[in-house]
């Protein structure tokens, strides 16, 4: 092998060497990328979980609240269409609810 031979194989070490760093380098920032991603969606599962608790609660809170209305609706329009009946006027949103059920 003659000198300029050697220098070629040199130089395509080097080459394949700085590309081996260039993988390397390339790597450890997916995986730092990857991580913060992996970090975010803990996040975000997390604030799904608590939305989660925080629907079910609301959806509680609707349930008795529309229990509780079954309960008293009857006894409630009755005394509205008696006070109706009497002649006392009240704004529409009454007038409709009665007139409604």
């Amino acid at each position: 092998m003659n000198s300029n031979n050697i220098q070629i194989i040199e130089e395509g070490i080097q080459n394949v060497d700085r590309e081996i760093e260039e993988i390397k380098n390339i790597s450890y920032i997916n995986s730092n990328k990857y991580d913060e991603l992996m970090m975010k969606m803990d996040m975000i599962e997390k604030l799904l979980n608590e939305n989660k608790k925080n629907c079910d609660k609301m959806s509680n809170h609707i349930d008795f609240v529309e229990k509780v209305f079954e309960y008293v609706k009857s006894p409630f329009f009755y005394v509205m269409n008696k006070v109706k009946s009497l002649g006392y006027k009240e704004t529409a949103p009454i007038e409709f609810y009665v007139e409604k059920y």
